[in-house]
C-alpha cells in the first residue's frame, strides 16, 4: 500500500504537470487526477488495503497514459 505522503507527492506531480501543459483538456485531466490523489490520501486510512491499492493502480495507469501522450505536454516536472 502506498503511504499518504506518497499519495500527496503524486498529487503534487499532477499539479506540476497540469501547469506545464498547454492543452486545456489535459490541464483539466491533471487537475482532476490531482484531486483524486488528494482524496485518496485522505480516505486511504478508512479504505481496505485492496480497495485503496486498486484505486491507486487505476490512477497510476491514467497518469501514465497522460504522460505518454506528448501532444502538448512539456517535459518539465
Amino acid at each position: 500500500m502506498t503511504t499518504q505522503s506518497e499519495l500527496f507527492r503524486r498529487a503534487a506531480k499532477c499539479d506540476r504537470r497540469g501547469k506545464a501543459v498547454s492543452d486545456p483538456e489535459k490541464k483539466q485531466m491533471y487537475k482532476r487526477l490531482r484531486d483524486m490523489w488528494i482524496w485518496l490520501a485522505y480516505e486511504s486510512p478508512s479504505l481496505s488495503r485492496r480497495a485503496a491499492a486498486e484505486l491507486a493502480a487505476t490512477m497510476v495507469d491514467t497518469h501514465s497514459v497522460l504522460d505518454r501522450d506528448k501532444g502538448g505536454l512539456s517535459t518539465r516536472t
